[in-house]
């Protein structure tokens, strides 16, 4: 298992600086959000200033289990509710898809005010900036070990349904 992080490339951003919530990650995802300086971002990060540039967003082209996680991560915490199923199509379409945590990383890297979705363990091997998120709690939550360990600790994991039902 490992844990999933938006990464990011924007100037003047340090790392965990940049905080996000899932519905705004969810329509950055969906293109409704597209500027850094977007309302819903700026409400987020008041003390930070952003860019006004277009947000380039990093798609994983091949089928995976970090898509298939962050996509339904995304579609429960969507307004629309489709986030998964526009996801999906979006991904088809948008010329910007990489291959591999690896070329996801690698595109973020390189390209400025951009962001995108990697394991944990790829952010911190290429040294990217990756966001702090805020949970279904409201409390902002900083991506470590701890809080995956304990994420997964408080998982609803279909065998641990199964064995409470027997």
């Amino acid at each position: 298992m490992g844990g999933i992080v938006a990464a990011y490339n924007l100037d003047g951003v340090k790392n965990g600086d940049l905080v996000l919530d899932g519905p705004t990650l969810a329509n950055i995802y969906l293109g409704k959000i597209t500027r850094w300086n977007d309302a819903a971002i700026q409400k987020l990060n008041p003390t930070l200033k952003l860019p006004t540039s277009t947000i380039t967003v990093v798609y994983r082209s091949d089928g995976s289990g970090t898509t298939y996680n962050f996509t339904n991560y995304l579609s429960k915490v969507s307004a629309t509710g489709r986030a998964r199923s526009v996801l999906t199509r979006r991904f088809l379409a948008d010329g910007n898809w990489r291959k591999g945590n690896d070329g996801v990383a690698g595109n973020i890297a390189q390209s400025k005010g951009s962001i995108g979705y990697v394991e944990y363990f790829y952010a911190k091997q290429n040294k990217l900036s990756y966001a702090k998120m805020i949970n279904k709690d409201g409390k902002t939550v900083e991506a470590t070990v701890p809080a995956f360990e304990a994420a997964a600790a408080n998982a609803d994991w279909p065998i641990r349904r199964a064995i409470t039902r027997s």
